[in-house]
């Protein structure tokens, strides 16, 4: 975790320096030093950087939210964001857990100015800089742990950072940071243009069609860092011991489980300390205690945050579709006089008000019989569905968030809202929705990336091929010689970029591989039967399985064909701990949602989408036994006992 990071070297940074000698007249002569000099490259030349964040104190998630944001107004580029962990103090223990992250981001700046600039942030952020203690607790703590290719070193600054190998909570976020195939891509078209480039600074060495330009192949770049920092924490996966019984195929993801780049369940570092892969839910209340609703729900809590700890168990997304026309549970939960239903008017508003207590009571229930967080849904996304207006859609779902918001049952239990709106998104969350559950990833409102950044929401990004209306055409559902799996990943990888670039960080995105959506009956069978593949070879970074590579021996991430797992021990005497027992490390959190698809029941002779329970139970454990965080489901009982067998299975 970051704090460490200014407790293993002098020369860390600005303020560290100051604590070093604990006095006040330390600090203001580092940054009177800092202001007055500060070499770097040569100007105008832009540098890549690699910047380790911490937080412990208050909203940790709100913390990160807005310290991103300010160095964004700074004008840091930030490039690519880490996994987000979750691990316990060190040195000085009787303090509050600590999220840990890094980005990849690129500056102008010379390292003593970045390094003024980081401290102003946290400065802004509430951080003591002068007189705090030492090792203590802190709001937001900002590390240099690259500067470009080679480095930097004075008496109050030396990066790379000399001990950055010493703990997990450093190697793991930044091994998020490479992109191994996005590295090959770039490695290809660099060999292949070598006689006509000079590889200069701020050249490019090529881009993979489609895709941003790689923060790779010039002079200030930093991949020799990341590829060293991701030999490492690949040594350290493989070398931990693994619990009796847990190696095999086909296993889910626990406590920490992430580890696309790389990192996710727990690592010892010698010390035997745990990690947990974590997203925030910045807006919501944690609960009187992370043994509350939060820890049911999967989430914990620490202080005044709340969080989804992913890998504990499977989630339950229970679906609450408050429409008159979809496929399966059209009216349902649609009452007389919202939304323009009824005529309006008194006895409509009155007929809406009753249809609304029935609402919060079907969700209380659903909540009872084990669903961990409620997706509320306005608009029909079912093929050939009428698309709906802004404002009709919110007419829809405002009052149902509201009155879900007031039930003290439901306080601690996260709301999601499915739309594709921008303006859907901001104005339910700020009526108390938690997550932005976005069938169309960003492609069908160009403002809702911006917004979902803005807002600092976990953010479900979807694959889909055009809309509900034309996703069904041939010329959506066909992948080419391909396989399904390998379009998907591709698309999903392009839509996780595009939210990054617009300010969402990785550790807020669930990605979901959109089963039911621009994909046949055979493309969904195969998307399921495939989706290990999806997530060791169709993703990259964080959101991807490749630590399974380091473990089997394996340098390439195209290597691994099968279920891209591993199983590591987070305990010290190798059985695992309270919360999971062994951990298999994956990548980013993984939603998906056969729910009663038509898929089902041409497989299952089902014509009636309600009768299609026991096909979608059964779909829900192959998604465990891929690796799957979160399911989307109608029935919240019938799933969640079939959960509980897959989770005894595959995660015990």
């Amino acid at each position: 975790m970051l704090h460490s990071l200014s407790r293993l070297s002098p020369r860390v940074g600005l303020a560290f320096a100051a604590w070093e000698s604990c006095t006040v007249q330390a600090w203001q002569h580092a940054i009177r030093r800092c202001a007055s000099t500060g070499t770097s490259a040569d100007p105008g030349q832009e540098v890549d950087v690699v910047i380790a964040l911490g937080t412990n104190m208050g909203n940790r998630g709100l913390n990160l939210h807005r310290g991103l944001r300010r160095l964004r107004q700074l004008g840091l580029s930030v490039l690519r964001h880490s996994a987000l962990y979750e691990t316990a103090a060190a040195y000085v223990t009787d303090q509050p857990a600590f999220l840990n992250a890094a980005v990849l981001a690129r500056t102008h700046l010379p390292p003593r100015e970045l390094l003024r600039l980081l401290k102003q942030v946290e400065a802004e952020a509430g951080r003591d800089l002068a007189g705090g203690p030492r090792f203590g607790p802190r709001p937001l703590d900002l590390d240099i742990v690259f500067y470009g290719a080679a480095g930097y070193r004075d008496e109050v600054l030396e990066v790379p950072h000399p001990r950055w190998r010493e703990r997990p909570f450093v190697t793991a976020p930044v091994a998020d940071l490479l992109y191994r195939r996005e590295e090959a891509s770039a490695a290809a078209a660099g060999s292949s243009s070598s006689s006509s480039s000079t590889n200069g600074a701020g050249g490019s060495s090529g881009e993979a069609p489609g895709s941003v330009p790689l923060p790779y192949g010039h002079a200030g770049s930093v991949l020799g860092h990341l590829r060293e920092v991701r030999g490492v924490w690949d040594a350290s996966c493989s070398r931990r011991p693994q619990p009796p019984g847990s190696a095999g195929a086909g296993a889910s993801s626990s406590v920490g489980g992430g580890g696309g780049g790389g990192a996710g369940a727990a690592g010892s570092g010698g010390g035997g300390e745990i990690m947990r892969r974590v997203t925030p839910l910045i807006n919501m209340d944690a609960g009187p205690s992370s043994s509350g609703r939060s820890s049911t729900a999967g989430g914990s809590s620490s202080g005044a945050d709340a969080l989804l700890t992913w890998g504990v168990r499977t989630q339950l997304m229970a679906i609450l579709n408050v429409t008159p026309d979809s496929f399966s549970d059209g009216g349902k939960f649609f009452p007389a006089g919202l939304g323009g239903a009824d005529g309006g008017g008194a006895a409509g508003g009155a007929a809406a008000a009753g249809g609304l207590a029935a609402v919060v009571g079907a969700a209380e229930a659903m909540v009872r019989e084990g669903a961990d967080m409620l997706d509320v849904g306005g608009q029909s996304t079912r093929p050939g569905a009428t698309r709906l207006t802004p404002e009709e859609e919110l007419a829809r779902v405002m009052p149902v968030v509201r009155a879900l918001r007031q039930s003290p049952v439901l306080r601690c239990v996260p709301i999601s809202v499915d739309t594709f709106y921008a303006q859907v998104a901001r104005e339910t969350v700020a009526a108390g929705a938690n997550i932005v559950n976005d069938v169309s990833g960003g492609a069908l409102d160009p403002d809702m990336r911006h917004t979902v950044a803005e807002l600092g929401v976990p953010y479900v990004l979807m694959h889909m091929r055009g809309d509900p209306g034309t996703m069904s055409r041939p010329e959506h559902t066909s992948y080419g010689p391909g396989p399904v799996w390998r379009g998907v990943g591709a698309e999903l990888m392009a839509g996780a970029r595009a939210a990054e670039a617009a300010g969402v960080p990785a550790w807020s995105i669930i990605l979901d591989p959109g089963i039911g959506f621009a994909k046949t009956a055979e493309g969904n069978v195969q998307l399921l039967r495939d989706l290990p593949l999806l997530r060791s070879r169709g993703l990259d970074g964080p959101y991807a399985a490749s630590a399974a590579a380091a473990a089997t021996g394996s340098s390439s991430p195209e290597a691994d064909g099968g279920s891209g797992s591993i199983s590591i021990s987070r305990s010290r005497d190798g059985h695992g701990d309270e919360d999971g027992s062994s951990s298999r490390v994956w990548g980013g959190p993984l939603l998906v949602g056969p729910s009663r698809k038509r898929f089902l029941g041409a497989l299952t002779g089902r014509e009636v989408a309600a009768e299609r329970d026991a096909a979608t139970a059964a779909a829900c454990v192959v998604s465990v036994a891929a690796g799957a965080d979160v399911v989307r489901v109608h029935n919240v009982r019938d799933v969640r006992d079939a959960l509980r067998v897959a989770d005894a299975v595959y995660r015990g």
